[in-house]
C-alpha cells in the first residue's frame, strides 16, 4: 500500500517484515561533507510538515560516512554503502538508511521517504512505518518543468509549485517572468508590481535545497512585450514609450540590430545568472519570431543572415558565462513541411529552417515543443537529429496525456538526455499534467504508473502541497487556487 503513494513509480520495491516506530525526536545522520546546506535548513521543516507537526528531526554530522543517511532514535550512524543506482533505501526496525554516490541521490532517497511516512495514529499516539525496501534511478537524466512567472502568479504558488517538482525528482525548473523579475540593468522590464530579487530568492533556496538546478529564461526574440499575443501589453513600451527603436513594429519581436539591445541583453544575462546562482544552462527562446517587416516573400537571405548571426553571437557569449545556450526549435521547422498538428513557424519568414541547423553553434541545445503529436510520431524528432547531436536536443510536450507520454517515448527510445514539460497557464487549473510528466520523465517506458486516470494525479498533488507548504488553516492559502469559483490563481 505503502508504495502507491510514492510518485514517480520506483523500479524495485519490496515490503520487508517488520515495523519502524517513530518517536517524538528523530535523527538523519549526513556525511560531514555533505555540501547542501539550503538541504539541512529544510529538511527539518519538511519533516515536520509530513509528520503533522508530531516528530522532530535533528541533523547530525558523521565523518566516517560519505555516502549514506541514517534515520533513527538513536543518534548513532553506521558504515558507507555501495549502489549502482541512483538511491536506495532500507527501512527496517532498528532505523532507515539512504544511499547514494551522489549528494542529490541521497536528497531524492530523503523526498522519498516523505511521500512513504504513514499517517499518524491518534489512537497509538505515534507513527509506525512497516519495513520494505527501494532502489530506483530515473530513465530520463535531465527532467525538466518549464514555468511562467505572470501577473497573476503569486509567491505563494511558485513556493508550492516548485516544492511539489522538487519531491517528484525533477532536476530542473526552467522559470520564464513574463514582465514579472525587477532588473538593475532596465527597470522597465517589469511591471511595477513586478517581484524583485529578495522576492525570488526563497524560492530558488527552496529548489536547490531540494536538488533543483534553475534555469534562467528570457526570450531574445519573439515574445519581446512579455505577455502572451492575443494581450497586446508591452512591458517597455506601455511604460516607456520613446524605447520604440528597440523592437520592430508592433512590439512583438526585439530589434536585435540595434546595438543597445544587444548591451542590454548582455547585462541583462549576466544579472540573471547572479539571481539564479550556478546553474549550467540559459533559455534564450527566440520562438515564434513574428517580426513584422519580416513578412514578406521572397525570402530574404541577408534577414536569414541575421537570424544565424544573431543566434551565434548570443550563443558565444552565453558560454563565456560558463553556460550553455538553450533555444526552441520551431524557427527550424517550415510549416509548409511540418503542417498542423506539427509546429512550424518559419514559412514567408527570415529563416531557411533545416538548413540553419548545419550553420548555428554546436552549443546550442534544441528544445522540440509539439504541443499536438501523440503516439510515436516522431518527424521533427528526426529532423533535428539529422544535423543536432542527440545529446542536444530535448522534447516538449505541453497538456494531454497522449502528448506528454508520446514525447517522454521517443525521448527514451531515442537516448535523448531529457525532456522539458511545458505549462503555460495550464498549471493553475491542471497541475496533473505535471504531475505526470515528472512520472514518466523518470520511470521506464513499460513502467505501469499506479493508475493513469487524471483524479489519482491531481489527488496526489493537493496531498502532498498540503504538507509541503501547510496553510495553517487559512482557506485562500489552501490548495491550488486562492478562491473556490473563481479562475484565478494563487
Amino acid at each position: 500500500m505503502g508504495k502507491m503513494n510514492l510518485f514517480p513509480t520506483p523500479k524495485y520495491y519490496c515490503d520487508i517484515c517488520g515495523e519502524f516506530v517513530f518517536s517524538d525526536k528523530v535523527y538523519m545522520i549526513l556525511p560531514e561533507g555533505f555540501g547542501n546546506e539550503d538541504f539541512v535548513a529544510l529538511a527539518p521543516e519538511l519533516w515536520s510538515n509530513f509528520t503533522a507537526g508530531k516528530s522532530r528531526l535533528e541533523i547530525i554530522r558523521d565523518k566516517a560516512i560519505s555516502n549514506v543517511a541514517y534515520i533513527s532514535v538513536t543518534p548513532e550512524g553506521g558504515a558507507d554503502k555501495s549502489t549502482e543506482y541512483d538511491y536506495e533505501i532500507f527501512a527496517e526496525e532498528s532505523g532507515i538508511t539512504l544511499v547514494s554516490m551522489t549528494e542529490n541521490g541521497l536528497i531524492r532517497a530523503f523526498l522519498s521517504l516523505l511521500q512513504m511516512l504513514p499517517a499518524y495514529s491518534l489512537k497509538n499516539k505515534r507513527f509506525t512505518m512497516p519495513c520494505f525496501e527501494i532502489k530506483d534511478s530515473p530513465t530520463l537524466k535531465m527532467r525538466c518543468i518549464h514555468l511562467c512567472v505572470l501577473p497573476e502568479t503569486t509567491l505563494l504558488f511558485l513556493k508550492k509549485t516548485v516544492r511539489l517538482l522538487a519531491l517528484l525528482k525533477c532536476t530542473h525548473i526552467i522559470l520564464e517572468f513574463f514582465a514579472m523579475l525587477k532588473l538593475d540593468c532596465f527597470p522597465y522590464l517589469a511591471w511595477s508590481f513586478g517581484y524583485t530579487k529578495d522576492d525570488i530568492a526563497p524560492i530558488i533556496r527552496d529548489g536547490r535545497a531540494m536538488g533543483i538546478e534553475f534555469i534562467p529564461m528570457f526570450n531574445h526574440m519573439g515574445h519581446a512585450g512579455g505577455s502572451r499575443f492575443r494581450l497586446g501589453k508591452n512591458v517597455v513600451l506601455d511604460q516607456a514609450p520613446e524605447y520604440e527603436e528597440y523592437f520592430l513594429p508592433g512590439g512583438w519581436t526585439w530589434n536585435v540590430e540595434n546595438p543597445d539591445v544587444l548591451s542590454l541583453f548582455e547585462r541583462m544575462r549576466a544579472e540573471m545568472c547572479e539571481i539564479f546562482g550556478c546553474g549550467r544552462y540559459f533559455h534564450i527562446g527566440c520562438d515564434e519570431v513574428y517580426a513584422a517587416d519580416s513578412l514578406c516573400d521572397p525570402y530574404d537571405k541577408e534577414d536569414n543572415e541575421k537570424f544565424v548571426a544573431f543566434i551565434n553571437k548570443t550563443a558565444d557569449s552565453i558560454k563565456k558565462l560558463g553556460r550553455t545556450p538553450i533555444m526552441w526549435g520551431d524557427m527550424f521547422l517550415d510549416d509548409k513541411d511540418f503542417p498542423y498538428p506539427y509546429c512550424g513557424n518559419i514559412s514567408h519568414r527570415c529563416c531557411l529552417g533545416a538548413e540553419n541547423l548545419g550553420k548555428i553553434s554546436r552549443d546550442i541545445i534544441i528544445a522540440d515543443w509539439q504541443y499536438n503529436i501523440g503516439g510515436d510520431r516522431s518527424e521533427s524528432v528526426d529532423l533535428f537529429l539529422r544535423t543536432v547531436p542527440a545529446e542536444n536536443l530535448l522534447l516538449c510536450p505541453w497538456t494531454g496525456f497522449d502528448n506528454i507520454k508520446g514525447r517522454c517515448d521517443i525521448a527514451k527510445e531515442k537516448s535523448l538526455p531529457g525532456v522539458i514539460g511545458t505549462t503555460w497557464t495550464d498549471i493553475y487549473r491542471e497541475p496533473k499534467f505535471s504531475v505526470y510528466t515528472a512520472c514518466l520523465m523518470w520511470e521506464g517506458k513499460d513502467t505501469e504508473t499506479p493508475s493513469a486516470r487524471w483524479e489519482i494525479f491531481k489527488l496526489h498533488a493537493a496531498q502532498n502541497i498540503r504538507k509541503l507548504v501547510p496553510s495553517g488553516g487559512i482557506y485562500e492559502d489552501a490548495g491550488f487556487y486562492g478562491h473556490e469559483l473563481d479562475a484565478k490563481p494563487l
